[in-house]
């Protein structure tokens, strides 16, 4: 009992290195805390603590789920806790069979493999990341490695950091304390500075709402939002479902604009009568010169377990449609002054792949057009947001992030907030963006 008390406390440490508490430097403890615990475990045990683990994490750190459906909430167990599981009995199997010396290094191997298996299958919650911990603006200096690393390279070395600090205490030899030369080194390396920069300017929108009146914001600062002749006026996720594309084109032909804006689209009169999360791109003309569809969707948001035998669930819920069609290209969209944006949408900035492909074919800034008003002003918020400044690092690229009720930012390509609008305000955020080559 005391072991799986122990096990829940790691859970919950770890849960207060995230917003909106932010003790990240616990990100640097914890895992050598669990390693303590599994390096002798035998495989059933460890298995039974490392799901207790994963429990504590997402119940304390994810208690913001409670806010969209509290049975939502009380499903985790069963989604994201399971890989938590795996992770312990793995560890079981493996450390107890190798010397001491290299128990650290399968550890924080595993450690990073299952992070990155988080990522993967319909119902990914890939949450919770020994990466995105570090989007403080504290701990940035150590974030920049993602950049040739990825998150699981950085996990890598932040787990063995730690493995390694709590073996050699393990072991009462001093050595293991070079192991500390691991976050000095990644603090020590140099960022690299592009040359032949150009700039965008552009307007996000945030009308501090979502519900019926929030179209009328929309247009009444869009339209003040154009007297300042940005590259660009961008909506949130959804924004634009209320006015059909004939009336958004007239607004960006009236406004003398591109107009991006998030719109959910229905096709209940097609062949394929799924609906899709759409971004969609018109020219100051108020032709539509490109859209980008969703590719990742969000579990029980846009994707529905079961939906064939538990409609009637589903509906108790207001969950009447089919689970959405995803995209299958990347959201690389060329404005009309020539920059190329790449887009995603809301839950795909968890996943490193949607914005590296859009980097890779030739995203010069990264744009999630994303909806978060179901969550209040919860820690959702600022978690979701890091995850944008994870991306931002990866890729080198700047990245916005629009939405309705916050947190609208733009963010460099090193991670650091240039400027945002708080959860709840109305405004709009004018930024000039410093793109590379």
């Amino acid at each position: 009992m005391r072991i799986a008390a122990f096990a829940l406390l790691c859970g919950v440490l770890l849960a207060l290195a995230f917003p909106p508490w932010s003790l990240w430097p616990l990100a640097w403890i914890v895992p050598g805390l669990l390693y303590a615990l599994l390096a002798e475990s035998k495989p059933k045990p460890a298995a039974g603590w490392g799901y207790v683990f994963g429990v504590a994490l997402y119940f304390l750190g994810a208690q913001w789920v409670r806010a969209l459906a509290v049975p939502l909430w009380l499903l985790l167990p069963l989604f994201p806790c399971p890989v938590f599981a795996l992770y312990g009995l793995v560890n079981g199997l493996i450390l107890p069979r190798l010397p001491k010396q290299s128990r650290p290094v399968a550890f924080a191997l595993l450690w990073a493999l299952f992070e990155w298996l988080r990522g993967l299958g319909t119902y990914a919650a890939p949450w919770f990341s020994l990466a995105s911990v570090h989007a403080h603006p504290t701990a940035l200096p150590l974030l920049q490695c993602v950049s040739f690393l990825g998150t699981p390279g950085m996990a890598f070395l932040v787990a063995l950091t730690s493995a390694l600090l709590a073996e050699g205490i393990r072991q009462r030899q001093k050595r293991f304390a070079l192991a500390l030369l691991i976050p000095t080194t990644l603090v020590l390396l140099p960022r690299p500075t592009p040359t032949r920069l150009s700039f965008l300017h552009l307007a996000l929108i945030q009308p501090g709402r979502a519900d019926a009146q929030a179209t009328n914001d929309y247009l009444a600062l869009s339209r003040k939002a154009a007297l300042r002749h940005p590259d660009v006026i961008v909506w949130p996720e959804g924004a634009a479902t209320e006015l059909d594309t004939t009336r958004l084109s007239a607004l960006a032909r009236e406004l003398k604009t591109p107009l991006l804006v998030g719109f959910y689209k229905d096709h209940k009169d097609g062949a394929d009568n799924r609906p899709q999360n759409l971004g969609i791109l018109f020219n100051g003309e108020g032709h539509e010169i490109g859209h980008y569809t969703k590719q990742r969707l969000a579990p029980f948001g846009e994707v529905y377990p079961f939906q064939h035998w538990l409609r009637g669930i589903y509906a108790a819920f207001g969950i009447r449609h089919d689970s959405f069609q995803h995209g299958e290209r990347p959201g690389v969209l060329r404005l009309p002054s020539g920059q190329r944006i790449g887009v995603g949408i809301c839950f795909e900035s968890a996943f490193p792949w949607v914005a590296s492909k859009n980097t890779q074919a030739g995203a010069q800034l990264l744009i999630f057009l994303t909806s978060d008003q179901a969550f209040g002003q919860s820690a959702a918020l600022p978690q979701h947001r890091d995850l944008a400044i994870v991306r931002a690092i990866e890729n080198r690229r700047p990245v916005v992030q629009v939405a309705p009720t916050g947190i609208t930012t733009l963010i460099a390509a090193d991670g650091r907030s240039v400027a945002a609008l708080a959860p709840g305000e109305r405004g709009i955020l004018f930024v000039h963006a410093i793109l590379p080559p």
